[in-house]
């Protein structure tokens, strides 16, 4: 980038030379979200072993092994990680893969493969537009990941956490967890409750809506009426097998999945 400077004590015009890096940059420039490891809607506990292949743990972080797990001391603004033997990937939607040339780093013992192709750090390959993006770390220590557009790697971005956050939400919302509950209001007839439940911010699709421990009426079945679900909101129905005795209900538990 070329700046043109006057010279006050010589009165002539000089042009520096500067580089691009010395200014802030407004784009978010990695692929890769919660690339961090700050963000934990589901509350993963470190070292808890999986129950299902490709289960997430970290948002937007999934370990592909059943019965493997990802370890890490307490999450705070830098986060090392040790990734699992069968590995731990992220999938980038299609959307957010302008394709051409692609550059991938991280920082720590963890190996690399990106579509099934290993890649090494620091490296430079193609992606096609509009295609799913899986990358994925094997074995090993991991820290500042980052997938970032272009041949030349860039310094590590770091996002502002409630950016990340939002980002994060766009494929997985948690609104109740453990002890805590969600309430379900509104009753339309003497054996159902009914909500409208617009979401925290709007997701990839139209989400799995999943609740445990429903309190309040024995009998009772809370489900998505997935005639009314949208990426923004869905109707969220109690049925009663015996006449509501109250207005409104509670479950714990409450999540809303549109991961990839």
């Amino acid at each position: 980038m070329y700046i043109t400077k006057r010279d006050e004590c010589t009165n002539f015009t000089r042009v520096c030379i500067m580089e691009v890096s010395q200014f802030p940059q407004r784009r978010t420039k990695n692929l890769l979200i919660n690339a961090g490891f700050r963000v934990n809607a589901r509350e993963y506990v470190t070292a808890t072993a999986t129950v299902a292949a490709d289960e997430y743990t970290l948002d937007r972080w999934r370990v592909l092994v059943s019965g493997e797990s990802v370890t890490f001391a307490a999450l705070d603004a830098v986060n090392e990680i040790t990734c699992p033997a069968g590995g731990l990937g992220q999938k980038i939607e299609d959307l957010n893969i302008r394709g051409g040339a692609y550059t991938i780093s991280w920082e720590g013992t963890a190996t690399c493969k990106v579509n099934g192709v290993s890649r090494a750090n620091g490296e430079s390959f193609t992606l096609p537009e509009d295609t799913l993006a899986d990358v994925v770390f094997y074995s090993g220590t991991l820290v500042f990941v980052q997938l970032e557009e272009g041949s030349i790697r860039t310094d590590n971005e770091f996002r502002h956490i409630s950016e990340e956050k939002t980002m994060c939400a766009r494929y997985y919302q948690q609104y109740s967890k453990g002890t805590t509950t969600h309430t379900i209001g509104g009753a339309i007839s003497s054996q159902k409750i009914r909500e409208a439940f617009t979401f925290a911010s709007e997701m990839r699709v139209a989400p799995a809506v999943s609740f445990s421990a429903v309190q309040d009426g024995a009998g009772a079945d809370i489900t998505s009426d997935t005639t009314f679900s949208a990426i923004t909101s869905t109707n969220l129905t109690q049925v009663g097998a015996t006449a509501r005795t109250t207005a409104r209900t509670t479950a714990k538990d409450f999540s809303l999945d549109a991961e990839l």
